[in-house]
């Protein structure tokens, strides 16, 4: 690299701050302005926005930095809010003698069951706070595991097919939840132990503050992977998947590594969402709200 090159590299690198820390203060600003005025559209709204930040921002990630034709940016999302609907809250009733098996997921135990749960989560701090980060730890495992298996079969398939393919998987998974009634409760859902019911009187504003933060943390970390030699890559299979192969890239590899990162963070807005409404539902996982909507999102604001 020469001396101008070096320099641009440098302007850029410095410009990539000054947006960061001007879009850090304006929200900053926003966020504090919403939250003195309390109303309960406007902290929903705040909330919504936060968890469709993230999961653009994971579809961004496969689409405008690698060239995946990502169509099933569902499934990652309901492997998130599944995996925060059947498991933490089964762990603590384990732990606390509640029922926890097949009958957890049963509409006459699981809202039983659930209040006890959240009750006892709104008694101690140390223990809301361990419940939410192992559930966005958990969603993100399970959202990268997915992104793995379903790499397996799809990744080596061009363009439609594989747009295809990911949106049928997305689909199936969706099925499966609404029809297996262990799982999530079927048709009926399950309810969410609240982690957040320790700061009852300040949850929304609490959530919005958690979200935001978040949104922001995966913005800052999508900005310096991208920017990392692992995003250069990234960029060049995308540009010329044939180039890359001939500098000796392995071309499926860096595919499933882009599909296991941002299907983790997509799982997290799927767990953060779910944790936010209190309850989990298969049906309430459309391939219109969270793959549709997002690639609208992306595009609005700029692919890559």
């Amino acid at each position: 690299m020469n001396g101008a090159d070096k320099s641009v590299s440098r302007t850029q690198d410095v410009w990539m701050k000054n947006e960061v820390v001007i879009g850090l203060v304006m929200v900053a600003v926003l966020t504090v302005i919403m939250l003195t005025l309390g109303l309960p559209l406007v902290l929903t709204i705040l909330i919504d926005a936060a968890v469709f930040t993230i999961v653009t921002l994971s579809l961004n990630l496969e689409v405008g930095h690698t060239g995946i034709s990502q169509f099933g940016r569902v499934l990652a999302v309901i492997a998130g809010a599944f995996v925060v609907g059947a498991v933490p809250g089964r762990v603590l009733a384990f732990l606390n003698g509640l029922p926890y098996g097949v009958s957890y997921a049963d509409d006459a135990v699981n809202y039983k069951v659930v209040p006890a749960i959240s009750d006892l989560l709104a008694s101690s701090l140390p223990l809301s706070v361990g419940f939410l980060l192992f559930s966005f730890v958990l969603a993100a495992v399970a959202g990268a595991v997915v992104g793995w298996l379903t790499s397996r079969p799809a990744i080596r398939l061009k363009e439609a097919y594989l747009g295809i393919s990911l949106l049928a998987f997305g689909d199936f998974f969706m099925w499966v939840g609404h029809n297996w009634e262990p799982l999530v409760g079927g048709t009926t859902a399950v309810f969410v132990p609240d982690p957040f019911r320790v700061v009852w009187g300040s949850r929304f504003q609490v959530i919005v503050i958690v979200a935001v933060i978040m949104a922001f943390l995966v913005y800052l970390y999508l900005e310096k992977l991208t920017r990392s030699p692992f995003g250069r890559t990234l960029h060049m299979v995308r540009d010329c998947d044939v180039a890359a192969a001939v500098c000796g890239k392995d071309i499926v590899s860096i595919r499933t590594q882009s599909l296991m990162i941002g299907s983790a963070l997509a799982a997290v807005g799927g767990a953060l969402y779910v944790i936010y409404a209190g309850t989990c539902t298969a049906i309430g996982f459309t391939r219109l709200t969270w793959t549709f909507w997002p690639w609208a999102y992306m595009m609005l604001g700029g692919i890559g």
